[in-house]
């Protein structure tokens, strides 16, 4: 799974997994939940966004890597 990438890093990402031009557009300044998911040869793009206020959102987000204590 390739999610959002700096621009440095894209083309060495691009070349190794043989992403295309069109494709990199999903991970270059993509919004959260966005990317590319490669599985051998097959590369599959995605937009999976949940709401900020689900369970779910917290459980997965990692924009913020604090711990949390209840």
């Amino acid at each position: 799974m390739i999610l959002k990438q700096k621009a440095l890093d894209l083309p060495a990402i691009c070349k190794i997994f043989d992403i295309s031009e069109e494709e990199s557009r999903y991970v270059m300044d993509s919004p959260a939940g966005q990317g590319i998911l490669v599985y051998g040869e097959d590369k599959v793009p995605f937009r999976n966004q949940i709401s900020k206020d689900s369970y779910i959102y917290e459980l997965n987000q990692t924009s913020n890597m604090q711990l949390k204590v209840a």
